[in-house]
């Protein structure tokens, strides 16, 4: 309080300063953010774009609610697809040390990916089929980036010319794709049972190019959290 009431000046350097630290931190988001739907991967029927960007509320661990970007489309008059879109980050009543502990309490992050489609498929905002007990739709996808990497906002961790990082915060703010442009496909066949309850079975997946995320880690994050991580297949013991 005593600086404050000092000089206007220290307080606009420091607003400065905090504007600066900002602009800092956005200039370190991956090439990937705010990315349209139309940029998304499309393994086929490619006059048939995602819908979006949209945002849904999703509960993926018990009490913890978690943003999350995502498109649909009708892909060659068939197919019911979901795609899972740049950013997950924290919901109402979650923080980030939440959302750390929820990825971690899971399994990691491929299972936490997951858990994101199947409620996704369950939250069904587009409403696909079935729409009545009994029925069953074996012809739903949902896509999303084969690696995935957790990530602070303002760059903490990644000062200026650090290479290593061994442990990480244990707080996530956003995690999103690695890259856009190597993407998994996993088809499910979803059918409700007499209580309207969807009954979800992964019937198979298309494989990534790079499964292992070759090439997409930055120096510092190898053996964190923060390291991008194959988030396709390997849950179904690919």
């Amino acid at each position: 309080m005593k600086h404050l009431n000092n000089s206007k000046t220290k307080l606009s350097f420091g607003l400065k300063a905090l504007l600066l630290a900002f602009v800092l931190g956005l200039t370190s988001l991956p090439a990937t953010y705010g990315q349209t739907m139309q940029d998304a991967c499309l393994p086929d029927c490619f006059n048939d774009p995602f819908q979006g960007p949209f945002n849904i509320t999703l509960e993926i661990c018990p009490g913890k609610y978690f943003e999350v970007e995502y498109g649909f489309r009708i892909a060659c008059g068939i197919w019911y697809d979901y795609y899972i879109g740049d950013q997950i980050t924290p919901g109402p009543g979650t923080n980030s040390t939440d959302f750390y502990n929820c990825i971690n309490s899971v399994g990691g992050m491929n299972e936490f990916l997951r858990l994101v489609s199947e409620q996704l498929i369950i939250a069904n905002p587009a409403a696909f089929p079935p729409v009545n007990p009994g029925d069953c739709a074996t012809n739903w996808r949902v896509l999303k980036g084969s690696c995935w990497r957790g990530d602070v906002i303002l760059g903490v961790g990644k000062t200026s010319g650090q290479t290593t990082y061994t442990s990480g915060p244990n707080y996530i703010d956003i995690i999103w794709p690695c890259t856009t442009t190597d993407c998994c496909l996993e088809r499910f066949t979803v059918c409700l049972d007499q209580s309207g309850n969807k009954d979800i079975t992964n019937t198979g997946y298309l494989p990534p190019e790079f499964p292992d995320c070759d090439g997409q880690n930055d120096p510092w994050s190898i053996g964190t959290i923060f390291e991008c991580i194959p988030v396709c297949g390997s849950i179904y013991n690919r």
